[in-house]
């Protein structure tokens, strides 16, 4: 008996503690239930209106907060669970501002907070043109506009000479775009300086000239639109570093590069039998980027003269090009890497007359490298680079009824090109740059106009 009545006892003691410890927990349960609250937080800008779709992060050290993060609404409102008063830190970020971490200090008393954010700061991308040498472009020591290569898709341009009328001082000679005006009219002018077929502004692609060795003039499509990554325009007078070249300026085509393998075209297709085709590919093999680049157009075209002017020397002014670039490029850091490049283009086009017609076939190839001295903190930069054209174009006179035209002149133009470019520069603390420029060019021409004999 004494057992049993020991057994009972045993079990009720169990069964009392059990129902202690349950009501402990129960009411600490209770008590951390209450002790959590929720907070409203409210983002608005430097005007006192309100962001949407800003993310909030709140955090504390020693705390474990089960919502950590919260989307502001279209008021610019979030609510967050914290679980308890005390000190916290509050991280805001939204696209177009800049991030902003805020202490707070959260009580049953004080569950409204407020945070401002500002515009975002200039971003401070590197520019290559301005100083022929990296750089910010908030350091840059000219007017500097950058075009990246998601605005030249979706620009809606279909050749980079109407991509760039979006910046302010660029034209054209003819100001007609290259897809329909003759190779001669094609001069570009920054800042009124130069408005003629000859260029008084240097265009280049990755440090390359681009300028016709002949005209000064630029055949913009020799360079697939998705092979380039960037375009940079320097408005104002670059002689000292460009050459005569740049009194108006220098335009500077960054080409596409990357670690992995890319894909990028486009198709477009119009009527007058319009089909326009870009390509851009590329992969690595063996630590070398090799990449393939191409473009072709086509079309008819419409007659010039207007219905009731027009003879039997009237036809379509058609024009077609196609061009075809293979890169291999080697990469061995950061600040160091050579490249090879070769490219094929050809133009042809129909002027609006039987006679009157020009072509062009050029052969390209360059060499270069970009290497960073660790001795010295100095940076070398070498280009050296060819080419073979050759410039076809008859010209006519036209009878006044337009029912005849007759040939009067066949100009004939095949250059040859070589260059070298050699670069040298160093930062001397925060604020002072140095460069030294070292350029070997010789360019031999020839030129063959005969006339045609007069009727």
């Amino acid at each position: 008996m004494k057992l049993k009545s020991r057994g009972i006892r045993r079990n009720r003691w169990i069964l009392n503690s059990t129902m202690s410890l349950f009501l402990v927990f129960s009411l600490f349960g209770v008590v951390a239930a209450q002790s959590s609250f929720s907070i409203q937080i409210q983002v608005q800008d430097t005007n006192g209106g309100a962001i949407s779709g800003a993310r909030l992060k709140i955090s504390r050290p020693g705390a474990k907060i089960d919502q950590s993060d919260a989307v502001t609404d279209e008021k610019g409102t979030a609510a967050i669970t914290v679980p308890a008063s005390g000190q916290y830190i509050i991280s805001a970020q939204a696209a177009g501002f800049g991030n902003k971490k805020t202490d707070i200090t959260a009580s049953s008393d004080s569950t409204s907070f407020r945070i401002t954010l500002e515009p975002e700061s200039l971003a401070g991308e590197i520019t290559v043109a301005a100083g022929r040498s990296a750089q910010r472009i908030d350091d840059a020591p000219a007017s500097v506009t950058i075009l990246k290569q998601s605005e030249l898709t979706q620009s809606g341009a279909v050749t980079v000479d109407d991509v760039l009328r979006s910046v302010p001082g660029f034209t054209l000679f003819r100001r007609t775009s290259s897809r329909y005006a003759n190779p001669t009219s094609q001069g570009v002018s920054l800042r009124g300086v130069g408005p003629s077929g000859a260029s008084r502004t240097s265009v280049l692609f990755d440090g390359i000239p681009l300028n016709d060795p002949f005209g000064g003039w630029v055949y913009w499509d020799q360079i697939p639109r998705q092979s380039i990554d960037s375009i940079e325009v320097v408005r104002g007078g670059e002689s000292n570093l460009y050459g005569t070249d740049a009194l108006g300026g220098v335009i500077s085509l960054k080409p596409r590069t990357s670690d992995q393998s890319t894909v990028d075209a486009s198709f477009s297709y119009g009527n007058l039998r319009t089909p326009d085709f870009s390509f851009y590919g590329s992969t690595v093999v063996h630590k070398w980027e090799i990449s393939l680049a191409s473009a072709l157009f086509q079309t008819d075209g419409c007659i010039l003269t207007a219905p009731e002017s027009r003879g039997a020397v009237d036809t379509p002014a058609n024009s077609e090009f196609r061009t075809l670039s293979l890169t291999f490029a080697r990469k061995f850091s950061d600040s160091a890497r050579i490249f090879g490049y070769g490219q094929f283009f050809r133009e042809n086009r129909h002027n609006g007359t039987t006679v009157q017609t020009n072509d062009t076939g050029t052969q390209f190839f360059a060499l270069g490298g970009d290497f960073r001295d660790s001795l010295t903190n100095s940076d070398w930069h070498f280009r050296t680079y060819g080419s073979g054209e050759l410039f076809h174009q008859n010209f006519s006179t036209v009878a006044a009824n337009r029912a005849t035209e007759a040939l009067n002149r066949v100009q004939r133009v095949p250059i040859q090109q070589i260059g070298a470019t050699i670069q040298w520069e160093r930062n001397f603390g925060a604020k002072l740059f140095a460069t030294a420029i070292f350029l070997t060019c010789t360019c031999g021409e020839r030129a063959v106009r005969l006339l045609a004999p007069k009727d």
